[in-house]
């Protein structure tokens, strides 16, 4: 074997060229990635309506986005998130679904739904979701202390960025438009014993005043019909359903204001399904 190569050196020589030449191509294609290729295409779902309690945005948004878009030809699996005013649906699908399909799918079924949802909720962002992909790494924020909110989302959407959009790596940012109600508060909390966890988040209301001259009842007064809030008052002998303006809420009361009731107007707490709105019903005061 030794003596074969030196018996033809120019045959030798090809084959080397060849090598090299085939492999100078192939080189920079191969997959350098320690992860397996992920071929299993997903789809999120961004609904959002500014304000909306999160137990609200997951009864009547993300329950009902996820029961539409969940007929998609070829769905593996869903996720789902609901926060205040936002609700995420993520649609998984299989390998042999081809993306642009998926895309399709999901988009078609997620405005049918909106003829379901709130009034006043915003058309769903559906957008490509990579499971395998970085999560974001920053968030940019404007501020100044001369321009207007509008004019600072004006320059973070037109300016800044179209700036960001020719950045390597950075998919079309967001600009989120102030007129959402929402804000982040950064607060410097001591904590010696390390209770406080990194992770933890709370939600929580601004209020103006004292809460002690606002009308309160038991959270289970509350009842949702088309993403509103009501509740079953009696007045003058006649139930009737009573639209409500939540101002604050925890676990056990909800602090609200409605027209037309003071303190003395009675509310039905418990067994509000036994009687329709209308019906005349007599109260007595349980001793």
């Amino acid at each position: 074997m030794i003596k074969g190569p030196f018996k033809n050196p120019f045959l030798v020589a090809v084959i080397l060229i060849a090598v090299i030449a085939i492999g100078s191509v192939l080189v920079p294609k191969m997959q350098v990635d320690i992860l397996p290729v992920f071929r299993k295409s997903a789809m999120q779902i961004l609904t959002l309506y500014p304000g909306m309690p999160t137990e609200v945005v997951e009864k009547d948004i993300t329950s009902r986005m996820e029961r539409w878009t969940g007929q998609s030809n070829g769905i593996l699996k869903q996720e789902s998130k609901s926060l205040m005013g936002v609700s995420l649906v993520t649609n998984h699908y299989r390998a042999d679904i081809d993306p642009a399909e998926a895309m399709a799918n999901t988009s078609a079924y997620a405005m049918s739904d909106m003829y379901y949802q709130p009034p006043g909720t915003l058309p769903p962002m559906v957008q490509p979701f990579d499971p395998t992909a970085s999560t974001p790494l920053m968030l940019l924020t404007a501020s100044s202390d001369t321009k207007s909110g509008k004019e600072l989302y004006d320059v973070a959407y037109y300016a800044l960025r179209q700036m960001l959009s020719g950045v390597k790596g950075i998919i079309a940012p967001a600009a989120i438009n102030p007129d959402s109600r929402t804000v982040d508060v950064f607060v410097d909390i001591s904590s010696p014993d390390c209770s406080i966890r990194p992770g933890i988040y709370v939600e929580g209301t601004l209020m103006g005043g004292s809460r002690d001259s606002l009308m309160s009842l038991p959270a289970g007064v509350r009842f949702v019909e088309n993403g509103l809030p009501f509740a079953s008052a009696v007045i003058q002998g006649i139930v009737k359903k009573i639209p409500l303006t939540i101002l604050a809420e925890d676990k056990n009361s909800i602090a609200f204001s409605a027209v037309g009731i003071d303190a003395s107007t009675q509310f039905i707490i418990t067994g509000r399904n036994l009687v329709t709105e209308g019906e005349t019903v007599s109260t007595k005061l349980k001793k």
